[in-house]
């Protein structure tokens, strides 16, 4: 890593650069030109750049400079200018057992943020925060704006289950935060973004590590998120929250999660996350949005998109996920679920792979579509070896109050025995076909293939599918997991010990092959495919564009059962209009 020499001290008043040469023993702000992925910020000659150490500071110094650091969070922050684009600085390898003041200060722009973050080398540096918050800001009355806050640890030290304080909060009407390289743990809620009477917007949380959040008498997130406009979670790595071991009363239940993301938020994206043991939800996606590339691991119930009432507005998707293994929440809650969609309008979800449940004891579904919903296109998928025993299930389509469902060009492989599709039709409802070329496969003797006394032959005769196709599907190397990941890097071939090392990634110590995209992509090799496209996409390209026409032209002249998208049995002019609505419509 390259550390860039952007040391800067600011006026005090103005607009003005900084004069005089840069003293030459002055300590550097760590960036990372060289590492993809960071979003990068430099001050302004004109910024305030504010340095603090626990170590080698004391209150009285300026603070303009490294060899002159306050040593207190409040002296510090006393410093900050609202409105303008000022950095406070904490110094790397230092410890504070403290937390920060109450934050009322934003930046200038959106070019021009606030930061507060980090100078030197060495690791993150780190507040203990005993059983209190790590950093609380509430934008009231005024709205606040352009805060980037960064590279810190913030560590509940002496949390015993019982504080209500949460790790990071930011509420009500702030917009343009950026929250990245952080640390959060052993907080009740680890971070908090929420309105009490006005919206947060354009919320930004990126390759962080949230960890081991938990409580003995109310609920417990990694993040929850409410009431909020726009907000990007990603490549971070969620584990462990909302429950811990050894802890009477901290106990795994159906209300603590990685990630809670309230029915309330919209535009809402996740994207290229680990998340593994969750008391009970991986990702907790009940506004529904984008849940995109993420690797999700040994959680009761890995993605969970939409709730009880319709998400309406614009289009939604589950993309590209990979989903290994379930879990227990505890033993009178058996879980096994890898995604479960439900209450949504207009969702896509297509490319996930979900694989090998082993630890899960009863609801063990790969995917379950619940009731309550419109406009579902389910297709691409890979469930392998998703089962308990002879009674795990690939894909549950509970269709009372739904419409518009297609669910097609799947792969379900039950190789240890398992069923493939659980079916509820809906009753007095004219749906035409739901499902269509699918291929299937499992070691079930007839007739409890398809679902309990339904064999393959009783399912084709249903006409409940149009061009399925059963028996063997021939993968290259799809008993793939983490621990064979693992091995491949010739490392413990633990889920614990991936973990353990996915917990380490920081700034200054990344490590691309502990992210979800390494793995996913270890993954997806194993069944010989990428990440793939959306239904738009005919021809799988990676783009949705006049070409996928052709394609579909093509497909329909040579009667390819691609093109009967209605799944009527006959590729006519109602399948070229559908086509021409997807091609129009995009990817979501």
């Amino acid at each position: 890593m390259v550390l860039a020499t952007v040391l800067a001290v600011g006026s005090a008043a103005g607009r003005q650069p900084a004069t005089g040469a840069r003293p030459p023993s002055a300590e550097l702000l760590p960036q990372s030109f060289d590492n993809p992925g960071w979003t990068q910020l430099q001050p302004q000659p004109w910024s305030r750049v504010v340095y603090v150490s626990s170590r080698q500071g004391t209150d009285s110094n300026s603070g303009l400079s490294p060899l002159e650091p306050k040593a207190t969070l409040r002296a510090g922050y006393e410093m900050m200018r609202s409105g303008h684009p000022d950095w406070l600085v904490l110094k790397r390898g230092d410890e504070w057992n403290e937390s920060f003041p109450t934050w009322v200060k934003g930046g200038s722009s959106e070019t021009e943020m606030m930061v507060i973050g980090s100078y030197g080398e060495g690791p993150r540096p780190v507040l203990n925060t005993g059983s209190g918050q790590g950093f609380l800001s509430v934008a009231e009355p005024d709205a606040l704006a352009h805060l980037a806050l960064m590279d810190l640890h913030f560590r509940a030290d002496r949390a015993s289950g019982t504080s209500l304080d949460s790790g990071v909060t930011f509420l009500n009407k702030w917009s343009n935060v950026l929250i990245e390289n952080c640390k959060i743990e052993g907080f009740r809620n680890n971070i908090v973004i929420e309105s009490l009477n006005s919206r947060p917007s354009n919320i930004r949380v990126r390759r962080c590590v949230v960890v081991d959040a938990f409580t003995v008498f109310w609920n417990a997130q990694g993040i929850y998120t409410g009431s909020v406009d726009g907000c990007l979670i990603e490549e971070c790595v969620f584990d462990h929250n909302g429950w811990r071991r050894g802890v009477p009363g901290a106990n795994a239940t159906i209300f603590n999660h990685n990630m809670y993301l309230h029915g309330s938020c919209t535009g809402m994206v996740t994207r290229g996350n680990i998340t593994a043991r969750a008391g009970a939800t991986g990702i907790s996606q009940r506004c529904a949005g984008i849940s995109e590339n993420n690797l999700v691991l040994q959680n009761p119930t890995g993605i969970y998109l939409g709730e009880g009432q319709f998400v309406g507005g614009s289009r939604h998707a589950v993309r590209n996920n990979v989903v290994l293994d379930a879990r227990d929440i505890d033993s009178t809650n058996a879980r096994g679920f890898g995604i479960w969609i439900g209450g949504v309008r207009h969702v896509e979800v297509y490319g996930n792979v979900v694989a090998h449940q082993r630890s899960g004891s009863d609801n063990v579904t790969a995917i379950n579509l619940a009731s309550d919903s419109r406009s579902v296109l389910m297709s691409r998928n890979i469930v392998y070896d998703w089962t308990i025993g002879s009674t795990g299930l690939g894909i549950s389509a509970e269709l009372q109050r739904c419409t518009g469902i297609r669910i097609t060009d799947n792969v379900l492989v039950q190789p240890r025995g398992g069923f493939l599709i659980g079916y509820i039709p809906n009753p007095g409802t004219e749906m035409g076909r739901v499902f269509g070329r699918n291929r299937h496969a499992t070691s079930n003797p007839a007739p409890h293939q398809v679902y309990w006394g339904t064999s393959y032959e009783d399912w084709e005769a249903s006409g409940y599918e149009a061009y399925a196709s059963y028996g063997q599907v021939e993968f290259r190397d799809p008993e793939r997991d983490i621990a064979s990941y693992m091995t491949s890097l010739g490392l413990t071939p633990t889920l614990e010990a991936f973990l353990a090392r996915a917990r380490e990634q920081e700034r200054t110590n990344w490590d691309p092959r502990f992210t979800a995209d390494a793995v996913a992509t270890y993954i997806r090799d194993g069944f010989g495919v990428g990440t793939r496209g959306c239904a738009g996409d005919f021809n799988e390209d990676g783009l949705v564009n006049a070409i996928d026409l052709v394609a579909f032209q093509n497909a329909a002249a040579a009667s390819d059962p691609r093109a009967d998208l209605d799944l009527d049995g006959a590729i006519t002019l109602t399948d070229f209009a559908l086509m021409q609505g997807l091609v129009a419509a995009g990817c979501p």
